[in-house]
């Protein structure tokens, strides 16, 4: 392999954890010795920007990752339109992810179904996939006619006030009395109605974005990808690219003859969950299969570069070279991040 590639979604501060700390000494001795830069990017804005086609939007490779497709899937205009909880906080409106939310299949099925008998005669409809894990807080939208708008994507508003947030455009108001109709309607629908009598959020809204297209050309050539994040699916269906799971099996990720990419999509699903057991015993088995052997690799040669990029801002590049500087103490992965 030439070059391999690792983003980790999450890795949650000391605090989060109970009892001790993950063991990862191989991880902690490559984010030290490594040269580390600043990186704005992050969450699945970073993800497409490594893994974007040519004139293909983030909501289009998405789709194309998902277990069922609609019959329609070749014909309208797509947007990611997920199911979000919006909170009243003082003066502003907060939006929360859909995976925080825990909507069931069920009860995405009956939302959408409304929604689509409500607008049935206004050229949109709702639709997700119900199978494959995740699918019930991936929604879409699919247009008779493209929407004049520009959209916030879902990463970029999580825990933010939505007010300067909202699509823009010249179709914004047009979307606005969308918004209003639905809040109307999923507000008053008998699944909010039992998930607010059982103390859980209400699925308020939909959070429309998507259109968004790549910017600038990819970095690097995939030869195989690894992880189950659905824009690696969408990736290895549109261009038929391997994909393995997570871990990996190194030895077949290491035989590939181009680079590698990985996403270690899980840590942000489980840290939202406050799933601290789930998430050490994850990042243990990740140092055993993927931390430890890429170490190896990069100290026989295996590899060129080993870039790792934590969820912290930076993006840490290891060459061979790198690993010959013993004067640099070798710090815990959490004294590393920001």
């Amino acid at each position: 392999m030439k070059n391999l590639t690792i983003h980790l979604t999450s890795i949650a501060p000391v605090e989060f954890y109970r009892g001790e700390q993950p063991h990862l000494p191989a991880l902690e001795m490559l984010l030290s010795r490594g040269g580390a830069k600043s990186f704005e990017m992050g969450g699945d804005t970073l993800i497409f920007a490594e893994t974007s086609l040519e004139n293909v939007s983030y909501a289009q490779q998405r789709l194309a990752g998902e277990v069922l497709l609609p019959t329609d899937n070749d014909s309208g205009y797509w947007y990611c339109a997920d199911p979000v909880y919006l909170k009243a906080d003082r003066d502003q409106v907060l939006l929360s992810h859909p995976a925080s939310v825990q909507i069931q299949d069920s009860e995405a099925d009956a939302l959408i179904d409304a929604f689509n008998q409500l607008f049935k005669e206004d050229g949109i409809q709702l639709w997700h996939s119900s199978a494959g894990a995740g699918s019930a807080e991936r929604w879409y939208l699919r247009s008779e006619k493209p929407w004049q708008l520009t959209t916030t994507p879902l990463d970029k508003s999580e825990g933010r006030g939505i007010r300067e947030l909202m699509p823009q455009g010249a179709d914004a108001l047009r979307w606005s009395k969308v918004i209003a109709e639905l809040e109307m309607l999923f507000f008053a629908h008998p699944v909010n109605q039992r998930r607010s009598e059982r103390g859980e959020p209400l699925i308020s809204s939909i959070w429309l974005w998507g259109e968004h297209r790549p910017l600038s050309p990819l970095e690097f050539e995939w030869g195989i990808l690894v992880g189950q994040h659905p824009l690696l699916k969408g990736l290895n269906q549109m261009r038929s690219t391997p994909l393995l799971e997570v871990p990996p099996v190194f030895d077949e990720l290491i035989e590939c003859s181009g680079n590698g990419l990985v996403i270690i999509d899980e840590l942000s699903g489980l840290q939202r969950a406050g799933a601290y057991d789930d998430i050490v015993v994850l990042l243990q088995e990740l140092e055993q299969k993927l931390f430890a052997p890429a170490l190896a690799a990069l100290q026989q040669g295996q590899l060129k570069t080993l870039r790792i990029q934590p969820a912290n801002g930076a993006i840490y590049t290891i060459h061979r070279p790198n690993l010959m500087r013993f004067w640099r103490r070798t710090k815990s992965a959490w004294l590393n991040l920001d």
